[in-house]
């Protein structure tokens, strides 16, 4: 089984901070029992510092009962850009992450950012002529472009659909903040795209039956939450090179079933360091039968990086997705250190996704990571989150996140 030194220090608990009027440090995030309520505090107002959620600890093979436990916050770090800059800036004096932009900062090149919108065309995408990178333009309008140089105005290939269907380019000159119109000819697709590539690895047993229990909820409720949608779903797990697997992987399903009993027959096990294969994991999903003009969505789960001599291969995986359109949820679970946490960011933000980490107000699993941001995050059930997510990717338009202590239960 996986040792992980960190997790085996850590005593899996619900801590309860007193509560307090004082707004937090910049950098520090307060578990639940200090949040105000409109972070998930007392629904009738006010800090509170005794509350307990009610936790199912599961039947007599430890598998939850239920859906709605485990709590999280997302986070958008191509809304807070500013702020990443300066936490991973050789000028800042107090983040720990700036050490690994240090190291991995030219594979995984978050630093130079372009802020796009293109208006009115289809299925559009974004080449940087410099670079030869693509970055696809969401049901936001929005796309996020990251150039190796720095530089005023960058020349550009847009690519997109016409009125009849037909792929058509631009070739033109962009800068920071530009808005594009094209064709009057903008209309929502109706397909969605779902993979989850799940780490399996011993160090995941404290969370990985509830992180089940809440993927098979998540997959049950999209069709209803997108009842006009044409929905696939593909599910990936993975360890690490010498253990019984390295990945399993279930194609491409619309019935919902044959994704739930894949997912129901995982265990926990293997693993031997703390370092996984990701790179090996991520570069298989992205490579998979992905469809065009369609909300394609990877929600990475996982407590670890790829191995060091892996990173460069994990970094080509990301701008792989970035190319496709496929945007990288990371979902961080109990037992991250701040390395796994830099670059769970950063594949997020090459691919205009998002990072959701659990949060210790449900009581379940090791004590999990402190993040690195600016100020304090909703925290709600992951459940309620990641289908707010698939929402809000799809359909171009993201709902407020409800607090866990206001969300019907």
């Amino acid at each position: 089984m996986k040792t992980n030194l960190r997790k085996l220090l850590l005593i899996p608990s619900l801590f309860v901070l007193a509560s307090c009027t004082n707004s937090p440090a910049r950098g520090d995030y307060v578990k639940g029992g200090g949040y105000p309520a409109e972070y998930g505090g007392d629904p009738k107002g006010g800090d509170v510092d005794d509350y307990e959620p009610t936790k199912d600890d599961g039947d007599e093979n430890g598998t939850p009962k239920r859906a709605g436990q485990l709590t999280c916050s997302a986070l958008d770090d191509n809304k807070e850009y500013d702020f990443w800059k300066e936490i991973n800036s050789d000028n800042s004096n107090d983040s720990p992450l700036k050490e690994f932009h240090k190291s991995a900062g030219k594979d995984f090149n978050t630093f130079n950012r372009v802020k796009l919108t293109v208006n009115n065309a289809n299925d559009v995408s974004v080449t940087l002529k410099d670079d030869n990178t693509t970055f696809y333009v969401d049901n936001t309008h929005i796309a996020y472009l990251f150039p190796s140089n720095n530089k005023e105005e960058y020349d550009v290939t847009i690519s997109y659909l016409d009125k009849d269907g037909v792929r058509q380019s631009r070739d033109t000159k962009v800068k920071n903040n530009d808005e594009i119109d094209l064709e009057n000819n903008f209309t929502l697709s109706n397909k969605l795209e779902v993979m989850f590539v799940i780490d399996t690895t011993g160090s995941m047993h404290d969370e990985l039956r509830y992180i089940q229990k809440e993927i098979d909820d998540v997959i049950a409720k999209v069709q209803t939450e997108n009842a006009n949608a044409d929905i696939n779903l593909a599910m990936m797990v993975y360890r690490d090179i010498g253990d019984e697997y390295v990945t399993k992987y279930s194609d491409w399903q619309k019935d919902v079933k044959v994704q739930q009993n894949f997912l129901s027959k995982q265990s926990a096990n293997g693993g031997g360091d703390f370092e996984e294969a990701v790179d090996q994991a991520l570069t298989e999903a992205i490579d998979k039968q992905w469809s065009t003009n369609s909300t394609k969505l990877l929600f990475h789960v996982a407590d670890a990086p790829a191995h060091d001599k892996d990173a460069g291969k994990w970094a080509r995986a990301t701008y792989e997705a970035a190319r496709k359109g496929i945007k990288i949820i990371s979902i961080a679970a109990s037992g991250i250190d701040k390395k796994t946490e830099y670059f769970f960011r950063s594949q997020s933000i090459l691919t205009s996704g998002q990072y959701v980490f659990l949060t210790d107000d449900s009581g379940i699993g090791n004590a999990h990571e402190k993040p690195t941001i600016k100020e304090e995050l909703v925290v709600e059930y992951l459940n309620d989150c990641l289908i707010r997510l698939i929402d809000g990717y799809h359909k171009g338009v993201f709902a407020e996140p409800i607090p866990y202590r206001q969300a019907n239960r």
